[in-house]
């Protein structure tokens, strides 16, 4: 199951699932060092993990797309 970190509470860490569940977690049951818009993993056995090829994957992506649309908005 993959997360990301969406905000920090009170010393905790709010989780966004890829099925939409949320979890609050706390540094410590993070393995990694997890920040806003961090990818977690969360393995068979539960440990969450902080994934940072997944997260890099991810910023290139957002990137990506907002430079074809930038790119698209001046071709009009």
């Amino acid at each position: 199951m993959r997360y990301i970190v969406d905000r920090q509470e009170n010393g905790q860490f709010l989780l966004l699932g890829e099925n939409g569940d949320r979890l609050l977690l706390s540094p410590d049951q993070i393995n990694g060092r997890a920040h806003e818009g961090a990818v977690v993993d969360r393995s068979e056995d539960g440990v969450f993990t902080v994934n940072l090829e997944a997260e890099h994957t991810l910023r290139q992506e957002a990137k990506d797309t907002l430079q074809r649309l930038f790119q698209r908005s001046k071709d009009l």
